[in-house]
């Protein structure tokens, strides 16, 4: 069982993501088809003295210190399973006292997220809600801490010999090297990229001292997609594109030799502010698809 322990102060709900298997059971209430929640302990962890799983499930119940929590900002709640959950919620209990009446039930409201991306096997929420948006907040500025957050998160990537071949030029919006990351990209990526936080050039080391480095672009792609990553958990969004010219790049900075400008990187905030061109609000909002799974694997055994 799980227990709602306590509610977030400034959104003023608790939010529950990874809905994705059959049954959910919080306290005494089941809520069938909901899936899985991501669960956070704020109390004291669970040493040998709660040696078996029913006096551990006990002590949390007992305690009411498990807190389901989560979800990106940028996610919208689902008001119809809010309502669903709040005709249903008796015998709940919030911050261990019981939810006397259906306003205070209202006020304490339960946030329901659905993962963005529709998996056929659990994976890590972070990658459960990655996309990649043309819509961005024009007034987001991204920090010097989160973009070394993403280029340290890159760099402890894995690589063929521990050879490391990437690089990266990053530009903040205002910034020069923005403007000159900018002038590279092709009319179509210039028409959204205005308004992204930054712009990152991915450059692959293709040889080192005199020698060429075959798995270069493979490990860059391995380092771009840890930065991937990192994003989502810092609530940003990135968005790759092959639609720029590389020797523009080449020529607006002093490159070191062996370097090849491979992608570039745009980094922000999703919008779907009405400032947005309508078709780029439009692409943003169709469905995800992936090929299916017995598309890709050819062979398991």
């Amino acid at each position: 069982m799980l227990a709602i322990a306590d509610l977030d102060e400034h959104g003023g709900g608790t939010r529950i993501h990874h809905l994705r298997h059959q049954r959910l059971d919080i306290g005494d209430l089941e809520i069938g088809r909901l899936g899985r929640a991501q669960r956070y302990r704020r109390g004291p962890r669970l040493g040998a003295g709660c040696a078996s799983r029913q006096a551990r499930k006990d002590h949390e119940r007992e305690r009411c210190t498990d807190t389901l929590d989560g979800g990106l900002p940028r996610r919208t709640k689902d008001s119809s399973h809010d309502e669903g959950i709040l005709s249903r919620v008796d015998e709940l209990e919030l911050n261990g006292k019981p939810c006397a009446s259906r306003s205070h039930r209202k006020e304490q409201f339960l946030t329901i997220i659905a993962p963005r991306n529709a998996t056929t096997a659990p994976i890590a929420d972070v990658l459960e809600n990655r996309w990649s948006p043309r819509g961005f907040d024009s007034s987001h500025e991204v920090s010097e801490a989160e973009i070394r957050s993403l280029i340290e998160a890159a760099r402890w990537s894995p690589s063929a010999f521990n050879s490391q071949p990437w690089g990266f030029i990053v530009g903040r919006r205002g910034s020069d090297n923005f403007n000159k990351i900018f002038s590279a990209l092709v009319p179509f990526n210039q028409e959204w990229n205005v308004n992204v936080s930054a712009l990152i050039v991915a450059l692959a080391r293709v040889e080192i001292d005199g020698k060429k480095l075959p798995t270069a672009y493979y490990d860059l792609g391995q380092a771009a997609a840890h930065l991937t990553v990192q994003a989502e958990t810092l609530g940003l969004n990135v968005h790759q594109m092959g639609g720029f010219d590389p020797a523009a790049v080449a020529e607006q900075f002093v490159l070191p030799e062996g370097y090849e400008p491979y992608t570039v990187i745009a980094v922000g905030q999703h919008s779907t502010d009405e400032s947005i061109d309508d078709k780029i609000r439009e692409r943003d909002a169709a469905p995800r698809e992936r090929n299916d799974v017995s598309e890709i694997l050819l062979s398991f055994e």
